[in-house]
């Protein structure tokens, strides 16, 4: 990796038939990621990030029973995501963001062992399959930046009992809120553009959440809850186009970095700013 190859990735890569960790990334390779690199039965972990691979992935790798990590960010990848992906028994990070996949996302059971799953940054369309539930041990979840549309019932996390971050803004989501969702584990949630019209309630019970982007949604009130949680981890709260009125400034010492833009707020400017680094209004 970090240096300047170039040109494609060689067929004799097929040769290392042993070879268990492969990174390429940080270079200029381009074209197609080829069957050379997904014939080897061996490898466990390959890094190919920030580089020029384009054209879609290999319809078929379902030898890489060994692959514990694929991390192909920030590349030209494009056309749809191969089954394949989520089916590898070992696999628990996947990185496939920032590329250009479109298509919908494919059936999540086959492999309960993913823990971090990055795709956001594509052009994926369509809903989020419910078999997505499936994968409990998830601690990352990261969708935002797709073309993802209809309406999510957040109740298909419940049993994500690691879940910590979980980022669903920027698609054409509409995201439901059932009174029985509960996420005690959540440290980031990133819901903008999802149709909201009131604070997700289940954050109350979520102790340790230190970064919460509600904006571009149709939230209009401040629950009276919310300036009553002791939060001493929230660092991060962005509240920007929505249609709040009354002025808002968090009690949380912790808070850094406050973002309420584009509202309907009137009245004085709060005075009080705690800890504030970065305040929009």
């Amino acid at each position: 990796s970090g240096n300047g190859f170039q040109g494609p990735i060689p067929d004799s890569f097929n040769n290392l038939q042993k070879l268990t960790s492969l990174s390429l990334s940080y270079n200029s390779l381009a074209g197609p990621l080829p069957p050379s690199v997904v014939n080897l039965t061996a490898l466990v972990d390959v890094d190919i990030r920030f580089t020029l691979l384009s054209g879609p992935l290999p319809a078929n790798a379902s030898g890489l029973q060994e692959l514990i990590s694929l991390q192909i960010t920030h590349n030209l990848l494009n056309g749809t995501l191969p089954p394949w992906l989520f089916h590898l028994p070992a696999v628990i990070f996947l990185d496939l963001a920032f590329n250009h996949f479109t298509g919908q996302l494919p059936d999540f059971t086959g492999n309960s062992s993913l823990t971090f799953v990055f795709l956001d940054h594509n052009k994926l369309q369509g809903s989020i399959p419910k078999s997505i539930s499936t994968l409990r041990n998830l601690i990352w979840l990261d969708l935002s930046s797709n073309n993802l549309s209809g309406i999510v019932d957040l109740i298909m996390f419940l049993n994500m009992k690691n879940l910590v971050y979980l980022y669903l803004s920027s698609n054409r989501l509409v995201c439901r809120i059932d009174k029985d969702v509960s996420l005690l584990n959540l440290g980031q949630l990133g819901l903008s553009s999802c149709g909201l019209k009131e604070f997700p309630g289940f954050i109350q019970n979520s102790k340790s959440l230190s970064y919460l982007d509600l904006s571009s949604n149709n939230i209009r009130q401040i629950p009276s809850w919310l300036t009553s949680m002791a939060w001493d981890s929230l660092t991060y709260l962005n509240l920007s186009y929505n249609a709040i009125s009354t002025p808002f400034i968090p009690p949380w010492k912790s808070i850094t970095v406050l973002d309420v833009r584009s509202n309907q707020l009137h009245g004085p400017l709060p005075i009080s700013i705690c800890n504030l680094e970065v305040l929009f209004f």
